[in-house]
């Protein structure tokens, strides 16, 4: 409620990326990247660290781009069947 008591709307927003948003985050740290930065092994080194912890199967999606070689996808899902991923 505002200061008259009338009920108002608002996005609940974390504080560091309240900050981004207002542009203090221009001149981030090379550890912060979008999942679209990240090569497509690293997402499922991801993976399988987290899944050490978690009981169930995990959905993960790993953006490929459109030109991705056929032969590097398919390594990609005999990697993830070698590292016993789950999801």
């Amino acid at each position: 409620m505002d200061e008259a008591g009338i009920p108002r709307d608002f996005l609940p927003t974390d504080y560091a990326l309240g900050l981004w948003k207002a542009g203090a985050g221009k001149d981030l740290p090379n550890g912060f990247v979008t999942a679209v930065d990240l090569p497509a092994h690293i997402h499922l080194d991801m993976q399988a660290i987290l899944q050490l912890f978690v009981d169930n199967s995990i959905s993960k999606t790993i953006n490929v781009p459109e030109n991705y070689p056929f032969q590097d996808f398919k390594r990609l899902y005999n990697l993830a069947y070698d590292m016993g991923l789950k999801g």
